[in-house]
């Protein structure tokens, strides 16, 4: 496949599905409200050794980066002050963020994440 710099290849729809994969459902990435005022996070990382992705949204970036370590994914996820956050992980993962109430969804657990800097694991297997 030759890429033409300014030309349809570049916008052709199998290029873009790999973005909206990485993004959406590896990363988990989700708007809650618009303009990702309220966000979540719900990554699916499964064997994969390192992830490093930048999102770009109307609040600023969201970055994260993962890093696997045995049976654990190390995560560092950076997120504009002015967005609201959640996270959800497998129930039982280990985590140290507030824990916010059950959403409907068995065998998952929902964590709030402040805007800055959030560290925490993702098991690559569930518990």
């Amino acid at each position: 496949w030759q890429v033409r710099p300014d030309s349809l290849s570049q916008w052709s729809h199998c290029p873009l599905a790999p973005v909206f994969v990485l993004h959406q459902d590896l990363v988990g990435l989700r708007p809650l409200s618009p303009g990702f005022a309220r966000l979540q996070l719900r990554p699916q990382l499964g064997d994969l050794p390192d992830l490093h992705v930048v999102s770009h949204t109307p609040r600023g970036a969201i970055e994260f980066r993962s890093h696997r370590d045995g049976a654990s994914h190390h995560v560092e996820v950076t997120i504009p002050r002015e967005c609201g956050a959640e996270l959800v992980l497998p129930a039982g993962a280990p985590c140290a963020l507030p824990v916010l109430p059950a959403g409907g969804d068995a065998g998952l657990a929902r964590y709030r994440m402040p805007g800055g800097v959030s560290r925490f694991d993702v098991p690559v297997r569930v518990p």
